[in-house]
């Protein structure tokens, strides 16, 4: 029984996400139409909203420690651990100023979704390398602009039974050749209620954010190393608690 009411719940939560896009991405279309230089922020504004509101439709409570490591006076290359479709709107809710997400590029192509990440957020084709310098570029640019990055080092949403899958260099070597604070949060609990496996088995219930002191080197074996060893250990200490 309790299986078959995750599954309907699950089945529940997707139509709602479908609809949702689809009742959105009209007031999206407007904002980038006629928001002007203003576009983004209020794009970001609304997303947080929606991000909320999805949130709790889905009935995830989420809590948020470490916040006091967050300045609106900085910039940040954001690093986390990545398990699951509830990390953006977690993402989004947990950090209150403007970042963008770098996502596959083959979103671009799911329907109004596509839409929103083209113009809230930064793509990459992994095995296209003219195209990964360009997304590099657009990462700068951003920074410049006072918009913090959010990039998963893992590359994609971790299916194995492992704590973490391998890093890639990208955002520790962007991190050590701008100067730019990194910061660490670590996602705790999303996998759990949405696994990457399966959309079809969604659990109500809490996930967590813990922000780590961000920090500033030229060393991107050192920033990578940080990184590794916060999310290790907060992840680690919620599976054996």
């Amino acid at each position: 029984m309790r299986e078959k009411f995750f599954r309907v719940w699950a089945i529940w939560c997707l139509i709602f996400t479908f609809t949702s896009l689809l009742t959105v991405t009209p007031f999206y279309w407007l904002i980038f139409k006629l928001g002007g230089n203003k576009a983004f922020q209020v794009g970001h504004i609304f997303s947080r909203f929606l991000a909320f509101y999805a949130l709790f439709f889905y009935r995830v409570r989420l809590r948020v420690s470490g916040k006091d490591n967050l300045t609106l006076s900085n910039t940040y290359i954001i690093v986390s651990n990545h398990a699951s479709h509830l990390d953006t709107p977690v993402g989004l809710a947990a950090f209150p100023y403007p970042v963008r997400f770098l996502a596959k590029e083959e979103l671009k192509k799911a329907p109004f979704l596509g839409y929103i990440i083209s113009n809230m957020h930064l793509t990459v084709s992994r095995g296209n390398h003219s195209d990964r310098v360009k997304s590099v570029e657009k990462m700068r640019a951003a920074l410049l602009d006072g918009t913090s990055l959010w990039l998963f080092p893992e590359g994609t949403r971790n299916r194995g039974n492992v704590t973490l899958n391998k890093f890639y260099d990208g955002a520790f070597r962007l991190a050590a050749e701008t100067g730019y604070p990194m910061i660490v949060a670590t996602l705790i609990g999303t996998g759990n209620r949405l696994g990457a496996k399966s959309l079809l088995r969604f659990t109500p219930g809490k996930v967590k954010v813990m922000w780590s002191s961000p920090m500033v080197s030229h060393d991107q074996h050192l920033l990578k190393q940080y990184a590794w060893s916060e999310l290790e250990r907060n992840l680690s200490a919620y599976e054996n608690r």
